[in-house]
């Protein structure tokens, strides 16, 4: 919007030349978006430029007192208070932080319509180092809203890769619809990002790295993980997008049904488990998941929490898909993508999917690399319900799958359906096996079929 400066010392709206049509207009000693060297005490400003507030130098007139922002000092009091000025005052707005550290020694509410925003993730740094072990740093709400930008959310759990307390701390405790997060760092809390909670989906995570966690991002639903309630409405579409979990327990932990995950061109790096889903959807396109040993300490070796024999755990209905994906397995202990006690491909009505993906691994007592192979197995109609397929290696595929598949120049048979129902592991001889189960729908009767098993 342009302005022309009059000889009274106000400007006014060029729409309005004679500066009869005040009503928009405010003293600037109530504008808190000014420059010192630009605008005096006569200068007057349209509402649509008063939506932000410099925590380091409110504006007199607010009564707002200044943040120190000298990383010693406890600003949350005179933070929060800016939040609130800014809630209370326009209902949204924007409240600047300097690049240095802001002490905080209790929680921030009230983000949502008001975002805090730094000057980057790394020299922005709210810290909560000093708040405990229950702390929820931000609280954020709203529809629609952009909570945080370029800054760094610092928690109380440290940098400890073998363990982690486990508490309650929280890093930020978000709900709302259509909500994004950019440019953000949360580190050393229990739960990174924590989005359980009704009404809260569409969540996107753009540019952010979560790290040194329990959780990463928690999105679990069940009932016994939120004190017997399950969240309604929530969990449809979050997307963590350009971003880094890494250096904790769990990256995400996606479960109930109707939650659906969707990640890309993202790292996962070092982490226990990299991600829990159960009952639920996860897609992974172009991300690179890494898993190893470290050296932590003095000389001592962990992979940040217990050492997992695998990287994903899937369970009951978990439906997972895996795109351009690069696998980083340098772990000796680490036999495999998905968990082994699960199938490892068809978990009850779910699956697993793997497409042109790229693999990197340290397999124990077998070659360097991980093996693909495909075997058809003839299944007569008076087979049974049941068949084991044995298969060398067993605990080293990361994926397989069973169909149905033509049989003396027919098609298959669109009613015999597939599945991997059991898996046996062991090394002696009756071990490295699957079962298989044929399920007849729509009345069908057993066939002489083949069956593609692809490992």
């Amino acid at each position: 919007m342009a302005y022309s400066a009059k000889s009274d010392g106000v400007w006014v709206n060029k729409t309005d030349p004679g500066g009869t049509n005040t009503s928009n207009l405010i003293d600037a000693a109530d504008c808190n978006r000014w420059e010192a060297n630009q605008l005096d005490a006569n200068t007057r400003l349209t509402t649509l430029e008063l939506q932000t507030v410099h925590a380091v130098a409110p504006a007199p007139a607010t009564g707002l007192s200044a943040i120190t922002a000298n990383g010693s000092t406890d600003d949350r009091a005179n933070l929060q208070s800016i939040i609130n000025y800014v809630s209370s005052t326009w209902g949204e707005g924007v409240v600047v932080l300097p690049g240095s550290t802001i002490k905080c020694n209790s929680g921030l509410t009230g983000l949502g319509r008001v975002r805090l925003v730094g000057q980057n993730k790394n020299d922005t740094v709210l810290d909560f180092s000093g708040a405990g072990s229950s702390v929820v740093a931000v609280t954020a709400s709203g529809n629609g809203t952009f909570p945080l930008a370029h800054l760094k959310l610092k928690g109380p759990n440290g940098t400890d890769k073998l363990s982690y307390p486990t508490n309650s701390s929280t890093g930020v405790l978000w709900s709302g619809i259509t909500s994004r997060l950019e440019h953000i760092r949360v580190e050393s809390f229990f739960y990174a990002v924590d989005s359980t909670n009704s009404n809260s989906y569409f969540h996107t995570m753009f540019d952010c790295h979560l790290g040194y966690a329990g959780v990463c991002w928690d999105m679990n639903g069940n009932a016994d993980h939120n004190g017997s309630s399950v969240p309604s409405e929530f969990g449809e579409r979050m997307n963590f997008i350009d971003g880094v979990m890494f250096n904790s327990q769990v990256g995400v932990d996606v479960r109930q049904s109707g939650v659906g995950f969707f990640t890309s061109n993202s790292s996962y790096d070092y982490l226990g488990v990299h991600g829990v889903v159960d009952n639920a959807t996860a897609k992974f396109v172009g991300c690179h998941l890494e898993s190893g040993y470290a050296a932590v300490g003095s000389g001592t070796q962990g992979n940040w929490g217990t050492v997992n024999r695998y990287l994903f755990n899937l369970t009951f209905e978990a439906r997972v898909s895996f795109d351009a994906c690069r696998f980083e397995i340098r772990d000796a202990g680490v036999y495999s993508v998905v968990n082994n006690g699960s199938g490892p491909a068809v978990y009850n009505s779910g699956y697993c999917e793997f497409s042109t993906c790229h693999w990197y691994g340290q397999m124990p007592n077998a070659e360097q690399r991980i093996f693909v192979s495909r075997e058809k197995v003839d299944w007569n109609a008076g087979d049974g319900s049941t068949k084991d397929l044995r298969s060398p290696f067993l605990s080293k595929w990361n994926s397989i799958t069973a169909q149905a598949c033509m049989n003396d120049g027919d098609f298959a048979p669109a009613n015999h359906f597939f599945r991997v129902t059991a898996a046996d592991y062991g090394t002696s001889s009756s071990g490295q096996k699957i079962t298989l189960t044929r399920t007849l729908v729509d009345g069908a009767s057993a066939a002489d079929t083949w069956v593609e098993v692809t490992f």
